[in-house]
């Protein structure tokens, strides 16, 4: 934009400094060449902003989707944690997901899942360890692991309210 502004000063100055138009005409034409310059500038940071938008909204509803998915999955987790049975299968299940949707995801949401699946699938053995108070910290740290995505999906999806009819949520204690 400065250059263009340059540019075209530097034109009328040349035409009126070599008399081929007065310097009214060449006032005239540096005001049309600055306006031409502004009009394109804005059209290209609105053409960039526009694109930028488009994008966004295109992947709104993926990552809406993504964040609802992970959630129910981790739903899922929190119910099989405590079955020997279950919570292999329910692991990878969620491993499966999470490798094709992850990117959807907000970075600490997606962190956050990860972890949780870790910590989920080992989670067992740790309540089968010898009782101590290391132990007992260990299932604690463990289990506020696995509680985690909960809060974070929910606030990684950044949905506004919908207003005082909103319910907030209940989630078990982590």
């Amino acid at each position: 934009m400065l250059v263009l502004s340059l540019v075209a000063l530097a034109a009328a100055v040349l035409l009126a400094a070599t008399k081929l138009v007065d310097s009214q005409t060449a006032v005239g034409l540096l005001g049309v060449l600055i306006g031409a310059g502004i009009s394109a500038a804005t059209s290209i940071l609105l053409a960039r902003e526009n694109r930028h938008l488009q994008l966004a909204t295109a992947a709104l509803d993926k990552r809406l989707a993504a964040h609802q998915a992970a959630y129910a999955l981790w739903w899922k987790i929190v119910g099989a944690v405590h079955h020997k049975d279950k919570i292999g299968d329910v692991v990878i299940e969620a491993e499966e997901w999470w490798k094709n949707n992850c990117l959807y995801l907000d970075a600490e949401s997606r962190q956050a899942f990860r972890a949780c699946l870790m910590f989920a699938f080992n989670h067992k053995d740790l309540l089968q360890g010898p009782r101590s108070e290391e132990a007992a910290r260990l299932v604690e740290g463990s289990w506020k692991e696995i509680m985690k995505p909960g809060q974070t999906l929910v606030e990684g999806v950044a949905l506004p309210s919908l207003g005082k009819a909103e319910k907030p949520l209940g989630f078990p204690d982590a």
